[in-house]
């Protein structure tokens, strides 16, 4: 459907600027079809990833605090940051990038490069990949006691560097390059080749440093 909507734009049969709604991540189902759950998820406030990230490092979980870590500074989901190594982080025009994995969640997610802001680039990162499903069970757990409910999923923390961007301005075809999401015109979809790594960097760092205020001991552990 999304080729289909491309070919009429191409072809003049639709005017270029409409905007394509097939090319997204994902549909939007009528509310009925939906599992309750997925209605109330939302994006995690700043308290909220302060408190969680606060009681993964009391447990004595650091695989967890880096998942979160590193979901609130670059806003990648969570097989992303599960299949991150250290042979993941490589050099783009002098910038420390995360290289998604190829198969990623769509073909926009897959093989992009995600720079990394400056709290990250002395970061240690594992030589293996983790185990994305149990690390997401163990956050599962871990906001349950918390006292969270369904509305906070470990996505919540993707939905909140998104809405980050949002608030600070950051234009929507930078935001879904970094993200990973599909360009909804054809001009920037079809034609684009995309945001550089250096216009890639100045939002990363952006949004990490309001980010950084905003969330306590985001990078320094708490006392």
């Amino acid at each position: 459907m999304r080729s289909f909507v491309m070919w009429r734009q191409d072809n003049y049969f639709v005017d270029g600027s409409v905007v394509n709604p097939c090319a997204k991540d994902s549909f939007t189902y009528p509310k009925q079809l939906k599992k309750p759950g997925e209605l109330k998820r939302r994006e995690a406030h700043p308290d909220e990833i302060a408190d969680l990230l606060a009681k993964a490092r009391q447990r004595g979980d650091s695989e967890l605090e880096r998942f979160i870590i590193v979901g609130v500074l670059t806003g990648l989901r969570l097989g992303e940051i599960a299949a991150v190594t250290d042979k993941s982080v490589v050099t783009q025009r002098g910038i420390k990038c995360i290289k998604v994995k190829s198969d990623a969640k769509t073909n926009a997610s897959s093989n992009r490069f995600v720079p990394l802001c400056s709290g990250l680039v002395g970061y240690s990162w594992p030589k293996q990949a983790a185990n994305d499903v149990a690390v997401g069970k163990r956050f599962g757990r871990l906001k349950r006691a918390a006292g969270y409910g369904g509305d906070v999923v470990f996505h919540s923390l993707r939905k909140t560097y998104a809405t980050t961007c949002e608030q600070l301005g950051i234009a929507e075809g930078v935001a879904a390059d970094i993200l990973g999401h599909e360009k909804e015109t054809m001009t920037y979809g079809l034609y684009s080749g995309g945001t550089s790594v250096e216009q890639k960097q100045e939002v990363v760092e952006r949004v990490a440093q309001y980010l950084a205020d905003e969330i306590e001991n985001l990078l320094s552990p708490a006392a």
